[in-house]
């Protein structure tokens, strides 16, 4: 399955016509190849995951002439397609970014849920709801949704989630290697609990943008495309020039 970075122009739109898939070579061959070989997810993530923002990216596929003015207003999105009785499937997923690299390490992302889950009870049955439908039923997650039950110690907790994570994620056979779309599903799940909790309780502060760094013509270009987009409020709340 090869997955690509696309526009998404909007619900209106046929489902064939919805997703305009964009064209990645001018980046390099290097991004290139690794965009486009199969089972891609977790290039095109590991991609999208070194910009601050969508704003930011929007910049670099527009200086690069991927997208035209015109295209600002949408939003960008990881899309797929599979056969399905007969049936072209397509599938939307949403770009991670670099606030959400911490949500694809192992480590960090189990301590992220046993944190939260200590705290609150809501968090921990969002999380299990999502997978309480799923066929995938296995031992460690009855194991982790006894933990809604039992009093036990706080490092239980966090080796029950580690070992959820492992089982889901990891693909069995003679050569194990990582499901890397099961942990993307876990990844931005929590991911959106997490950053609504965290917005239930204090107003963000607003992404700073460094551009110390940055030449006269970039910042000149960052400033145009700002202005560019200032009816899209939602990517230019995080985007800050000084």
């Amino acid at each position: 399955m090869k997955y690509f970075l696309a526009l998404d122009r909007g619900p209106y739109q046929k489902i064939d016509r919805r997703y305009l898939k964009l064209d990645l070579e001018v980046l390099g061959e290097d991004i290139n190849k690794s965009l486009n070989r199969d089972n891609n997810l977790k290039e095109l993530c590991t991609f999208t995951m070194s910009f601050l923002n969508e704003t930011l990216l929007k910049q670099l596929l527009y200086a690069k002439g991927i997208l035209r003015l015109e295209d600002k207003y949408y939003s960008l999105k990881i899309v797929y397609k599979r056969n399905y009785k007969g049936k072209e499937i397509i599938k939307a997923l949403d770009v991670p970014y670099k606030k959400h690299e911490k949500y694809f390490k192992f480590e960090s992302l189990a301590m992220i849920i046993k944190d939260n889950a200590w705290k609150s009870k809501e968090f921990f049955r969002a999380f299990l709801s999502f997978f309480e439908q799923d066929s995938f039923k296995k031992e460690e997650f009855y194991m982790l949704r006894e933990m809604e039950f039992l009093n036990l110690e706080e490092n239980i907790l966090y080796d029950r989630i580690r070992a959820f994570i492992n089982a889901r994620c990891e693909v069995r056979g003679k050569n194990k290697h990582l499901n890397f779309r099961k942990l993307y599903e876990i990844a931005m799940l929590v991911a959106k609990l997490d950053n609504g909790r965290e917005e239930n309780q204090v107003k963000k502060l607003d992404d700073v943008l460094d551009i110390e760094h940055l030449s006269e013509v970039q910042k000149f270009e960052l400033e145009e495309w700002q202005d560019r987009l200032k009816q899209d409020e939602e990517p230019m709340r995080q985007l800050k020039l000084f």
